[in-house]
């Protein structure tokens, strides 16, 4: 009798010792599944955590001179200006600690609407792939960088077109350096032109804005002329003061008199205070 009750109270008890002994290793396993998970999506973390936006470069490839536009976009809608830096090196291999700046290039105004900057590719930069990082000019703030790099695929370009009365091979062009939102009345801008080519090397002595409604009318302008050492040959940046007058609208600069140069249209908006 008590034989048989012994046996019929220890088969519970034994499958219930073998149960709990599998509801542990479930546990441990899950545990341990949670860990590994952790650990992949640390760098994963990481990586985003070092960048909240990103920059995007067209054309992906050609030959120094080749103009290239730049978007940036954040995530932040707070406006800010950026510095644009290039780097021989995948941003995910740390290669924004070492990026180099753009040579002649002003920052760029990054703000809801993200940020845009066209530049001819320098030389400084003149073989293999780059890619572009921008940090905040001062204080703190969202960085991006590039996932794709721009390709150099040559030092020059591969089939320069000859200029008639200029003593260079390689046509002249120009950009101007305006915010995503457009230039207010009254500011100061940066033209960059390239392949400026004129006997003595000089810098261009007239600089004209030109209404996109009326462009019978220009209106010339007051500036200041630097060497630009980085860019290409016979480069220079143009320091371009825009009459606080101006109504808003889309306008394009000429550049040089006996070589007129004409930059992309661009937008200019009202001053950000009132002008006296």
């Amino acid at each position: 009798m008590h034989r048989r009750l012994y046996r019929a109270v220890a088969l519970p008890v034994g499958w219930i010792g073998r149960s709990g002994q599998r509801l542990h290793l479930v546990a441990l396993l899950g545990v341990i599944c949670a860990l590994l998970l952790m650990l992949w999506s640390f760098p994963a973390r990481q990586a985003l955590a070092g960048s909240a936006g990103n920059i995007t470069i067209t054309p992906s490839n050609g030959p120094v001179g080749t103009q290239v536009t730049i978007t940036i976009n954040l995530s932040s809608s707070t406006t800010q200006a950026y510095l644009l830096r290039a780097t021989s090196t995948d941003p995910t291999q740390g290669g924004c600690s070492s990026a180099q700046p753009i040579p002649g290039l002003s920052p760029v105004t990054v703000g809801g609407q993200g940020g845009h900057v066209q530049f001819n590719w320098p030389s400084a930069f003149a073989s293999g792939q780059y890619w572009l990082c921008a940090s905040p000019q001062s204080g703190s703030g969202d960085t991006a960088q590039s996932n794709d790099p721009f390709t150099v695929t040559a030092s020059s370009s591969a089939t320069p077109t000859a200029t008639p009365g200029r003593g260079n091979t390689t046509p002249p062009s120009s950009f101007a350096m305006v915010p995503a939102g457009g230039a207010p009345a009254g500011s100061t801008i940066t033209v960059v032109v390239s392949n400026w080519s004129t006997p003595n090397h000089a810098a261009p002595t007239s600089v004209a804005l030109v209404s996109q409604s009326d462009g019978s009318n220009p209106v010339p302008l007051s500036f200041t002329a630097t060497t630009n050492t980085g860019g290409t040959p016979d480069s220079f940046n143009l320091a371009v003061k825009l009459p606080a007058t101006t109504p808003p609208g889309k306008y394009q600069l000429t550049i040089g008199d006996s070589y007129r140069l004409t930059t992309d249209p661009f937008q200019i908006i009202a001053p950000a205070t009132p002008v006296p």
